[in-house]
């Protein structure tokens, strides 16, 4: 049996040239679209030492800030550091590490509930195991080394390890949560009165004490956990916001909401807002969140926001939101913007603890840019537009971002406010409006 031709794959023949070399640099040309920093990436570790002096004893941990009064570390972080032992090591018997962390909530209806979110032991020297055919001496220097879990299990799940937080809300309902933890190193000398091989006395204090015979020596060092996480992408920089949503809508996520007249026979109508933020939603605790808000209505509830009026006056001249020459420019701005973090306990029974605070705040100019109508002759009001932009921050204090861990949440939310100069008698209602977002320890950075 004959196979046409036809039917046969065709003959392929090697490429001319060899395959070419892919690079993460670009070519000259082309041109970066967007980067962003791959997940978990680490950056570099600082490079001074932390020390702490206990009697005899002296403990050295490396990676970190020369300055820093805590030492600090990342996501499965390793706290990697020295024991100094000078004198007194002649009858030393065990040397231990310990690192450990805990998480401590605190509410009105559940009481007083402690999680230990992991403790890990580690012998760095025991007499057992020195060499028997002397007396056995406690070296030096003893060099450790112990590793950060990235998780914990609570209630038979797992979560990501929290990180060192605390946040105190007193009144009702009442709210603590502490997250903390600890490096303890641990030395034990022997006795060596009759058959007793080695006694250790228990210590309240944190405070090393004098390493006589049969004392127990604890050295505790709290320690900071700081898991860095960065947003996917950057921020707009332009500063004319109809541009910059025109030139690159993408960047830009919109939320709506109104503000109504505080009764049906007002003289006012209701006022449609919009609000324009960066659609990434994820921000660093050092970005400034720019915000534009768009309000629609009739020229006369937006006069009510900028310059409130007891009475409808008809104007021969144009109508504008400016301030006329003799009346003082309002001092505050009607629009308010901060940040608020909510802190919520969710208790193993069911039973739901939360409590908000305030983390940042907003610059948004007194007045708007104006406004100038001529006149109008159409029998319905004619809708007109007011614009403000502005900006929010983080407070410096503040050092973690939002993390939920074994029943403790953590959440952010830009929040807005609209409050009409004196809002007791305004016929417009003041209204606050939220939006989640998300705050994360770093700033986004491009690779370009």
């Amino acid at each position: 049996m004959t196979i046409a031709a036809s039917s046969l794959p065709p003959i392929y023949c090697p490429p001319c040239q060899p395959t070419p070399c892919y690079s993460e640099e670009l070519a000259y040309d082309e041109t970066r679209l967007d980067a962003a920093p791959l997940t978990g990436a680490i950056s570099a570790l600082p490079t001074g030492i932390f020390t702490r002096v206990h009697g005899p004893a002296t403990v050295v941990l490396f990676n970190q800030d020369n300055a820093a009064r805590i030492p600090t570390y990342g996501k499965r972080g390793s706290v990697r550091g020295t024991l100094i032992m000078a004198q007194e090591r002649d009858h030393i018997c065990e040397v231990t590490a310990r690192l450990e962390g805990r998480m401590e909530i605190t509410t009105a209806h559940a009481g007083a509930q402690t999680t230990k979110t992991f403790s890990t032991s580690y012998s760095l020297w025991s007499s057992v195991n020195a060499s028997t055919s002397a007396a056995p001496s406690c070296p030096e220097t003893i060099n450790f080394e112990c590793v950060l879990p990235a998780t914990f299990i609570y209630n038979g799940e797992e979560h990501h390890l929290p990180p060192s937080f605390t946040a105190r809300f007193p009144g009702a309902p009442s709210l603590f949560a502490n997250c903390t933890y600890g490096l303890t190193l641990s030395i034990t000398k022997d006795r060596r009165v009759g058959f007793l091989s080695k006694t250790k006395v228990s210590v309240q204090s944190l405070r090393c004490l004098k390493l006589s015979d049969g004392a127990y020596c604890r050295i505790h060092i709290p320690i900071e956990y700081r898991p860095q996480t960065s947003p996917p992408r950057g921020l707009s920089r332009a500063s004319y916001f109809p541009a910059a949503v025109k030139v690159a809508p993408q960047d830009w996520i919109q939320t709506s909401f109104e503000v109504p007249p505080r009764c049906s026979t007002a003289n006012v109508e209701r006022i449609q807002c919009r609000v324009f933020i960066p659609s990434v939603r994820v921000f660093g605790l050092a970005d400034t969140i720019p915000v534009h808000l768009e309000l629609a209505s009739t020229l006369a509830s937006l006069r009510e926001l900028v310059i409130p009026s007891s009475s409808n006056t008809f104007h021969s001249e144009p109508i504008t939101t400016c301030c006329p020459a003799d009346m003082e420019p309002l001092s505050k701005s009607p629009l308010r913007a901060y940040l608020s973090r909510m802190v919520r306990f969710d208790s193993p029974d069911g039973k739901t603890t939360w409590r908000m605070q305030r983390i940042g705040a907003g610059t948004f100019p007194p007045m708007p840019p104006a406004v100038v109508q001529e006149r109008c002759t159409c029998q319905e009001p004619c809708a007109q537009t007011l614009d403000w932009d502005g900006e929010i921050s983080v407070d410096k204090a503040v050092r973690v971002g939002g993390f939920s861990a074994g029943g403790l949440i953590v959440r952010d939310f830009i929040t807005l406010e609209i409050v009409p100069p004196n809002a007791t008698a305004s016929p417009l209602k003041t209204v606050q409006h939220t939006i989640p977002i998300r705050l994360v320890t770093e700033t986004f950075t491009s690779s370009t």
